[in-house]
């Protein structure tokens, strides 16, 4: 199952930058190869915010949306991703956030499987 990890520190603040990854609907204006984006629901439940959401990636002939699962933690501030339908048959990542001064660091890790 391919994985990767990054870890970068960015001139923004922590809340800004979750705020940006939580706005779905805007990920076809700045997220390379998306070309839309639908969110179904967003619960906000207290603690954790709960979203159900389709991204369509594609380029040139390629073209597949899939469905998510985001958990945000709002008490450790980390987002969860799984998928729940499309071309993946395994996915799951997670936002980790931490504040440096003015700047925010962000580390991201990724597992996912294609479906054959």
């Amino acid at each position: 199952m391919p994985s990767a990890s990054i870890k970068k520190e960015i001139s923004c603040s922590k809340q800004n930058l979750i705020t940006m990854i939580l706005d779905i609907e805007k990920y076809p204006e700045f997220v390379p190869w998306c070309l839309d984006s639908k969110i179904y629901s967003k619960n906000d439940k207290g603690d954790k915010v709960e979203i159900i959401a389709d991204l369509t990636i594609g380029k040139s002939f390629f073209n597949e949306t899939y469905k998510s699962f985001v958990t945000y933690e709002k008490y450790n501030d980390i987002i969860y991703v799984t998928n729940m339908n499309g071309p993946l048959k395994y996915l799951e990542n997670k936002w980790i956030f931490n504040q440096i001064k003015e700047n925010s660091e962000i580390e991201f890790h990724i597992n996912f499987e294609l479906k054959k």
